[in-house]
């Protein structure tokens, strides 16, 4: 098993990651290379840590449309997994509900993903309320890029030193390079006997 803080290392690494990356390395250690890049960066760093594969969250029934559901959107009606998605028309009911600033947000995937797995699934105005104060709450206390868009991170963190864009992206290109060579070292390493 790794030392705590070599994990971190590791994660932070990983984060700098593209999801095909993340993906091959997944294939490499004979784990499940399924899933968006956070769900991947969690499951090679469990196995790092366990030497066992991450399970996938199972959604409840509950949270899952039955085959052949109605798509008819209402305040009321409940938002499931395998019915919802992200098209005009459920994009224009929002804007019906919310106004016409409403779009499409990370967070508000997060949001209902989270909802499912908890096996409550919300309705549309309840999303809708969600959307509306978490946009006021971002508004007065900002916006924390979400831990796997490295990029963004990087950018707030270096843009004084780095004032042009080409410059930024010089560096970028530099950083990542170092956390994917990294990131191999440590797999190369597992699969040539070295098992924590």
């Amino acid at each position: 098993m790794q030392h705590s803080l070599e994990i971190e290392s590791i994660r932070s690494s990983l984060l700098y990651l593209h999801c095909a990356e993340l993906k091959a390395i997944c294939q490499q250690l004979q784990l499940l290379s399924t899933g968006v890049k956070i769900v991947l960066v969690q499951r090679i760093l469990h196995f790092f840590k366990t030497g066992q594969e991450l399970k996938t969250p199972q959604y409840p029934s509950i949270s899952k449309a039955k085959k052949g559901a109605d798509t008819y959107l209402s305040p009321q009606s409940l938002i499931l997994k395998g019915l919802y998605k992200k098209d005009l028309k459920t994009r224009l009911f929002f804007k019906s509900l919310i106004g016409k600033h409403f779009h499409f947000t990370a967070f508000g995937i997060d949001w209902i993903n989270n909802q499912w797995l908890q096996g409550s699934p919300p309705t549309y105005q309840q999303f809708a309320d969600f959307w509306v104060s978490e946009v006021e709450f971002r508004k007065t206390h900002g916006l924390e890029p979400k831990e796997e868009w490295a990029y963004i991170r990087f950018a707030q963190a270096h843009s004084d030193q780095y004032p042009t864009r080409a410059e930024l992206l010089q560096e970028w290109d530099r950083a990542r390079n170092e956390h994917v060579m990294a990131v191999q070292q440590v797999v190369n390493s597992y699969q040539q006997g070295e098992k924590f």
